[in-house]
């Protein structure tokens, strides 16, 4: 049995050579071949300086998407243009400007100059777009309004000029709507739309003659968001089915009356990719109301005509007056639009160039955080204290009692009661509006903590201001009436020479531990305001009424 095993391994063992053999006789050809492929691979292509790449554009099924079924993510087709400029190249940044609603692009509150400077920029767009080339559509929607009239003037001088600037590509035919390289629609709107042209005009002959009917409207109601809807729907099909850049140039010096339809505007422009760039006014921090208010006739009480504002979704500044008795308005110019205005132009890749009355304050808000109608309202329903900021703002001024007796001589009894009663009647006047505006406030505080993040500066600044300034008003106006009361019933002088007594302002305890302490905390707020927000409308606002003292103290002379 051994000799019989030892024998069948020697015979395995001599078959190895000839097995090692035959696979080298197969490998080795597959590989000498792959080896010469390698080597002989021809060298990449050279990339050309100008790139074609694809991008895809959700558009929502139906011509006029719902915001929030789109929002949700409902069934969508794809449709694919081609971009000439990769992302990174300078000439596609300019192409697709992102999210500045400055004509400068640059911080919060630079500014746009003058209808020229924003004409030339417009100019500089389109002339990018023919570039490339691409044909272009511009829709010029004019704002038909009496309070319009000068910004509308402006424009309408420098567009003959601006076309004669335009470099369309030589050769194109421009006498037919779907060759020429350039097309214009002009229309204007006050509570609906009137097209001056009823479809886009070829070349740039005709302008001239076409401005010339532009006229300004009756009356104070500006449908912006629908006209600006009206003309997309005339226009869509140019950006869809003939894939021409098409930008609308809206002009108008105020945000609109139906400002609320901004996210059905917002959802049938983004996906198709046109732009909106607006030539208006710089919105006025804090404010609703026009600088310009009685442009359009004398409204009834309680109504606005002219709305230019505000530079936020609503105003978050209260209405409550100084210590001085001063109002509390601001007549600072943000240099950004009206929020919905300036929102639509971001979320369209537009800009918006805000056109100033006057030089700009060296004073600069905090941009507020542009979102949706719904993500507003749920950060509202989250934090109560940007709900009780906003429900503050809305309150009617709270005047306050700047002229207080402060000097009561010795005399009887019921002389003295008398003459304290007199001095603190106009006090508890103006109470109630002032009680009214900071226990509003004071349902926020707890959430004031919160108010933490990167996005929430705004809102922290303007609640603090708030607060602090309600509590200041509340214990000047209270103390008052308490130190007054302690008087009526008789004080005896230190120095028997001294016959009278005087409440002077002073920032010490009054004894009074409730109004102590808001004093303090009041103080707290404003301080904080003061060395967190520099250079802001808020600070300047705080430091005002750190200025004067908040407590009071007797002095008897």
């Amino acid at each position: 049995m051994s000799s019989y095993s030892t024998r069948r391994v020697k015979k395995r063992r001599d078959l190895m050579p000839i097995m090692l053999l035959l696979a080298s006789l197969v490998v080795l050809p597959v590989l000498a071949f792959a080896g010469w492929k390698v080597l002989n691979k021809p060298p990449p292509a050279q990339t050309a300086q100008v790139v074609v790449k694809k991008r895809v554009v959700e558009i929502p099924s139906g011509d006029l998407p719902d915001p929030t079924a789109f929002a949700a993510g409902h069934k969508a087709r794809n449709i694919v243009r081609d971009d000439l400029y990769p992302p990174g190249d300078p000439r596609y940044e300019s192409q697709h400007p992102r999210g500045g609603n400055l004509s400068t692009g640059g911080a919060y509150g630079a500014g746009g100059g003058d209808a020229s400077t924003a004409i030339d920029k417009i100019a500089a767009n389109l002339n990018t777009a023919l570039s490339i080339p691409r044909k272009v559509l511009v829709v010029w929607l004019f704002d038909a309004t009496a309070s319009a009239d000068s910004v509308r003037r402006s424009v309408i001088s420098e567009m003959p000029q601006m076309y004669q600037r335009l470099k369309p590509p030589k050769g194109d035919d421009e006498s037919s709507p779907d060759t020429a390289p350039i097309l214009s629609l002009v229309a204007q709107y006050s509570d609906k739309v009137d097209f001056i042209t009823s479809e886009p005009i070829a070349g740039t002959a005709e302008i001239d003659s076409v401005l010339g009917k532009i006229t300004s409207a009756d009356g104070h109601v500006e449908n912006t968001f629908a006209a600006v809807e009206s003309v997309v729907d005339r226009v869509i099909d140019y950006r869809k089915k003939k894939n021409r850049y098409v930008t609308i140039v809206l002009v108008t010096d105020e945000v609109g009356d139906d400002r609320s339809r901004v996210d059905a505007v917002i959802a049938k422009l983004t996906p198709v990719g046109i732009p909106v760039q607006v030539v208006g006014p710089s919105a006025l921090f804090g404010r609703a109301e026009g600088a310009e208010k009685m442009a359009e006739g004398s409204p009834p009480a309680g109504e606005m005509w002219v709305v230019q504002g505000p530079d936020s979704h609503d105003p978050d500044w209260v209405h409550l007056e100084y210590p001085s008795g001063s109002g509390d308005d601001l007549d600072i110019e943000s240099g950004v639009g009206p929020y919905q205005l300036a929102r639509l132009c971001r979320e369209t890749d537009g800009e918006y160039f805000a056109i100033p009355r006057s030089p700009l304050s060296n004073m600069h808000p905090i941009a507020p955080e542009y979102m949706s109608e719904q993500a507003y309202n749920d950060q509202l329903q989250a934090n109560k204290a940007k709900k009780a900021l906003v429900d503050a703002a809305k309150l009617g001024r709270a005047p306050v009692q700047s002229h207080m007796v402060s000097t009561f001589s010795e005399t009887e009894d019921v002389a003295r009661v008398r003459a304290l009663d007199s001095a603190q009647k106009p006090v508890a006047k103006v109470m109630p509006a002032i009680d009214l505006l900071y226990n509003t406030l004071k349902t926020g505080e707890g959430d004031l903590a919160k108010l933490s993040g990167s996005t929430d500066k705004r809102w922290r600044a303007a609640f603090e201001l708030a607060l602090g300034r309600a509590g200041a008003a509340r214990v000047r106006h209270q103390g008052y009436i308490e130190m007054t009361a302690q008087m009526k019933s008789g004080r005896k002088f230190q120095d028997e020479k001294h016959d009278t007594w005087v409440l002077e302002r002073s920032n010490d305890p009054m004894g009074i531990s409730a109004l102590d302490k808001l004093a303090a905390k009041s103080r707290e707020y404003l301080t904080d305001v003061v060395k967190q927000y520099p250079n802001t409308p808020w600070a300047a606002a705080a430091q005002r009424e750190l200025d004067e003292p908040i407590s009071y103290k007797w002095v008897e002379r």
